[in-house]
């Protein structure tokens, strides 16, 4: 369903580096800007590596256990990412206004919410979203074992490919943000990077609104930023095209995950 942010099913978010032992925890404030680094390149990615063939004859880049959460910043771009979960309600409303305004994003998909609206998930193809994954059940990643993770991962992987003919490769954000290392090392393995976040739209909160969701990007966005929303959420169906046209009146471009990473 969702990251740390999860919005949907009634299920509270988790900052970074506390466990998701608590249905009450509250998110931890934006962390500061930092410097970073492009994940993916020519070459690979950050850690050096050569790129290998993936399914399809589609180029991956190989992966490591370094965690992201933001771009380097040097081009004036943001990553819109969404995480789908739960409810389906708002998505159509979603993907309109992205359709209306051509804009590109990363969807996190749990396997479960593919399962259940494989046409949502064949539009999100059709529209040119980038899938990735976010576990089959949406379960805390940190409190399953090794194969438990592996499971997960490759249930989503294989509904997703069936759907579309896509990967979810190489992107993964834990359910709730719930990561450590040993998670971390466990989805490398299987071919994903974990993905944190930069910016938390806050959508998932009960008391979320549009205009708290829209005034909350646009304040805090800035060229780098990873910025999670939810398909599921009433708020950003009704705040997504006022973020949009306020991202890019700040000169803002909106690009998928794997654009923002990537190294010119």
């Amino acid at each position: 369903m969702s990251p740390s942010p999860a919005f949907e099913a009634g299920q509270t978010a988790v900052p970074p580096n506390i466990p998701a032992s608590s249905p009450t925890a509250a998110p931890s404030p934006e962390p500061a800007p930092k410097e970073a680094t492009a994940i993916l390149s020519e070459k690979g990615n950050a850690t050096g590596g050569e790129r290998q063939t993936g399914p399809g004859g589609t180029i991956q880049p190989v992966v490591s256990s370094v965690e992201i959460d933001q771009g380097s910043g040097k081009r004036r771009e943001v990553a819109l990412t969404f995480d789908a979960g739960a409810s389906a309600a708002p998505a159509p409303k979603i993907l309109s206004a992205l359709k209306k305004h051509k804009v590109q994003a990363t969807m996190f998909l749990t396997g479960q919410w593919a399962e259940a609206n494989p046409e949502l998930v064949k539009q999100l193809v059709a529209q040119g979203f980038e899938l990735a994954n976010h576990s089959y059940s949406h379960a805390e990643f940190t409190k399953l074992a090794t194969v438990q993770m592996r499971e997960e991962l490759a249930r989503t992987e294989a509904i997703v490919q069936r759907l579309t003919g896509q990967s979810t490769k190489p992107f993964f954000r834990p359910p709730f943000g719930d990561r450590d290392a040993r998670v971390r090392d466990a989805v490398a393995k299987e071919g994903y990077f974990t993905v944190y976040w930069t910016l938390d739209s806050a959508d998932w909160r009960p008391e979320a609104t549009a205009a708290g969701v829209r005034d909350r990007v646009l304040r805090l966005a800035s060229p780098g930023s990873i910025i999670v929303f939810h398909l599921g959420s009433e708020a950003t169906a009704q705040a997504i095209e006022q973020v949009v046209v306020g991202l890019q009146e700040n000169d803002l471009s909106l690009v998928k995950l794997s654009r923002l990473l990537a190294e010119r």
